[in-house]
């Protein structure tokens, strides 16, 4: 009898982490408890994160008590083994373990994002809401707090919040609260203290532009981090206008150094820039109070009357009003503009 009220108490210690999920999420929640057991034998998340989990534990639908105490499915250690190599016998003896995290930790946000795709909610009979009350948000949550988490892991992340933003308008405000209510912007300053000087360009794109597309300002730490590293890359074709525009859209005065090599970039790959990139490109300027040089125009105006027949109404628009703001005597230095703009 001893043993079985022990049993009895041991067992009701566990219900109590568990959380109540709607009707609908019998199936989601069946599929991250029918994911194999990934868990490594060291130290899990970061001790911050437990302290989290146990101080939001009853309150907060995305803590780390989601999955229970028997079906935790630790994500702490993966990213993509693509992008990190498998290492040689002359490297560091715990870079094995780390790229074998990675991995692991790429796999769960594949999940994560296969969760998203069109169809999939609709197949399971859920709402965005009854995704925000199941594990999903956890899930990405434990990604960006595990110690093996990386840049690249980051960007990840942020554009999986990105694709549950743009499914509806609750979908979108779901997310913002999520961002604000979670400790997942702190996981992302730290990520970027240990990581982001080290960035590839297109990551570093990325996670900004994710950043812009949610509306999500970061911290001046990381701001202060990004642009040093973006003074220090050549962006491809289409980050060139992305970073612009999310600086943009988050109200960041970008350094002199970073616009001298943005400009130059330009220079050498304006060409291949399609209608949404140019009409984007002014218009980050314009927000920015940037006054570009009349170099600068005089290519911007060739793209755009290359391009002219490819913009939507609202590039057009957007178009003559930061030509506006900018206070650019369209008919002295951007010859055929209006002719192209009426055409």
């Amino acid at each position: 009898s001893v043993m079985l009220g022990l049993a009895r108490r041991a067992a009701e210690r566990r219900a109590c982490f568990v959380p109540s999920a709607p009707a609908g999420n019998a199936a989601l929640q069946s599929r991250h408890r029918a994911a194999p057991d990934l868990r490594p034998k060291t130290r899990g998340c970061r001790g911050a994160t437990r302290a989290a989990a146990a101080r939001n534990d009853g309150r907060a639908p995305f803590a780390a008590r989601a999955y229970g105490s028997e079906d935790v499915l630790p994500i702490d250690f993966m990213v993509s083994a693509a992008v990190h190599p498998e290492p040689t016998e002359d490297d560091d003896p715990h870079k094995e373990p780390v790229d074998h995290e990675r991995g692991q930790l790429a796999l769960r946000l594949k999940q994560l994002g296969e969760e998203l795709q069109p169809g999939y909610t609709a197949q399971l009979g859920l709402t965005p809401l009854e995704v925000w009350k199941s594990a999903w948000f956890s899930a990405l949550l434990e990604c960006v707090a595990a110690e093996a988490c990386d840049e690249i892991c980051l960007a990840r992340a942020l554009r999986l919040l990105v694709l549950f933003s743009r499914q509806s308008p609750e979908s979108f405000l779901m997310t913002k609260r999520f961002l604000e209510v979670s400790e997942f912007m702190l996981f992302l300053e730290q990520i970027c203290e240990r990581r982001l000087m080290q960035a590839h360009h297109v990551t570093l794109g990325s996670i900004l532009h994710s950043l812009g597309t949610l509306g999500c300002i970061p911290s001046k730490r990381v701001v202060q981090l990004w642009l040093l590293r973006a003074e220090n890359v050549s962006f491809d074709v289409q980050g060139l206008p992305n970073v612009l525009w999310a600086l943009a859209k988050l109200q960041i005065r970008p350094t002199d150094a970073f616009l001298d090599r943005w400009f130059a970039a330009f220079s050498k790959k304006h060409l291949a820039m399609n209608s949404q990139s140019v009409s984007n490109t002014i218009w980050a300027l314009a927000k920015l109070r940037v006054s570009p040089e009349i170099r600068f125009l005089r290519l911007w105006n060739d793209c755009f009357k290359r391009e002219a027949d490819y913009f939507t109404p609202q590039a057009l628009s957007s178009t003559i009003w930061a030509l506006a703001k900018l206070d650019v005597n369209v008919k002295k230095r951007l010859a055929g503009f209006m002719a192209t703009w009426y055409a």
